[in-house]
């Protein structure tokens, strides 16, 4: 079993009120030079389909050695944080207490890059995944729920999926099957957002990780014949 989570964007948690972000990218700051930061763009300035499989080449770190975060005023330091502007396939910072502990799971291919936050204790990476395509989910046996009045359905395919969840807004997921295994404790699906295993979450919420949100949306593997 799998369930939906977000960087939290609770300004308690956080401590910045846009409830978007707690720290940024600045391009006169963030790299050593004006050669490391062509580096970065020119690795990220790829279609997005580059990134939907663990067939791309991780970032050479020869090239891009550290990025440096500058931090909205009153951010909070947490070990999940959120960042701006948005990066392909880049999830956020994760603190290294955090990556201490996923590293005990199984995961995809991981993007990493060192990072620093200006003025926080915490040493932090620059994380990504490889994106899984949406056309993985069975639809018929997935449930969604209708924003105006609650009712819980499910769709027909990839196409209606795409017209009332993704163009229009109209349902959200509730409870997701995947067709195909899934040998991962955390993974990037399409459209829909970032997923950790129940024994992950279990783990990060014993060991007292903060700046993550658990939603509600659930997700479980199709059975095999």
């Amino acid at each position: 079993m799998y369930y939906k989570v977000k960087i939290s964007s609770d300004p308690k948690i956080i401590g910045v009120n846009n409830g978007v972000y707690q720290v940024e990218i600045k391009p006169k700051t963030s790299f050593e030079g004006k050669i490391e930061e062509k580096k970065f763009d020119d690795y990220f300035d790829k279609p997005l389909s580059y990134f939907r499989s663990n067939k791309y080449k991780p970032i050479d770190k020869k090239e891009v050695k550290t990025i440096t975060f500058i931090p909205l005023k009153k951010a909070k330091e947490t070990d999940f944080v959120s960042y701006s502007p948005n990066v392909n396939a880049m999830l956020g910072l994760f603190s290294d207490n955090l990556m201490t502990i996923i590293s005990e799971f199984k995961l995809p291919s991981l993007i990493k890059i060192d990072a620093l936050i200006k003025g926080f204790k915490k040493k932090y990476f620059f994380v990504g995944l490889p994106i899984l395509d949406m056309g993985i989910i069975d639809f018929s046996n997935s449930t969604f729920s209708v924003l105006k009045s609650g009712e819980i359905l499910s769709l027909n395919n990839k196409e209606e999926y795409i017209e009332k969840v993704i163009i229009n807004d109209l349902y959200r997921s509730s409870k997701l099957m995947l067709k195909e295994n899934i040998d991962f404790d955390m993974f990037y699906l399409q459209s829909e957002g970032l997923f950790f295993s129940k024994n992950l979450i279990s783990k990060l919420e014993k060991e007292g990780i903060t700046g993550l949100e658990i939603k509600s949306t659930s997700l479980v593997i199709k059975p095999s014949n």
